[in-house]
């Protein structure tokens, strides 16, 4: 079985101090469906690196949730572990996969820029590109404005870009979160499947 390290949201700090991290049941769901064990990862960088490395771990994914902090987000550490971990992944030569707020994460760390969206709020939305042709429901309001040499572009929702990788195909980004699409969207979950070769 394939050993994953997935990212997670940070919630508000509560009342007596504690900083909580959060993940969506569906994703340990999807992924042991798919023969993928899925290893929560930490919002501390240099502890989840160690982690990811201890685990001997056979890729990532930066899960969704959340703006990044030069867009108005309000966890820089999540920002931090999760373009330490991008940098490990492609200096590995591991599978990455960013989900949404992953792949804004993705493009911003490799020289794009995010402008504002309207209509993929909650919104079903018809995809074309060489990765996927079909319907996905989206949950961003930011999109990548412009692509940099560094990536190339899969998937399009009208202009709106849904989905890039880098040119080996190593690190995938798309805006759609496969785990909520599971199972009733097989075109939409399967990518999953086959980035990280797993049964």
């Amino acid at each position: 079985m394939k050993k994953v390290g997935i990212t997670q949201r940070q919630l508000p700090v509560t009342s007596t101090g504690e900083v909580r991290f959060a993940l969506d049941e569906r994703w340990s769901h999807v992924l042991w469906a798919y023969g993928i064990l899925a290893v929560p990862l930490p919002n501390v960088p240099s502890l989840a690196l160690s982690t990811a490395k201890e685990l001997h771990l056979d890729g990532i994914i930066l899960s969704g949730g959340g703006d990044l902090a030069n867009y108005g987000g309000d966890c820089p550490n999540r920002d931090e572990t999760e373009r330490l971990l991008l940098s490990w992944a492609i200096e590995a030569e591991m599978p990455l996969l960013g989900v949404c707020r992953g792949m804004e994460l993705i493009a911003d760390t490799m020289g794009c820029s995010l402008v504002r969206t309207e209509g993929h709020v909650g919104a079903v939305n018809s995809i074309e590109g060489p990765l996927m042709t079909g319907s996905v429901t989206c949950y961003h309001d930011w999109a990548v404005n412009d692509l940099s040499a560094s990536l190339v572009g899969l998937a399009w929702a009208g202009t709106v870009l849904e989905a890039l990788a880098t040119p080996d195909g190593r690190v995938l980004g798309v805006m759609w979160h496969p785990e909520r699409e599971w199972p009733n969207n097989p075109s939409a979950t399967e990518l999953v499947r086959h980035h990280f070769g797993a049964a």
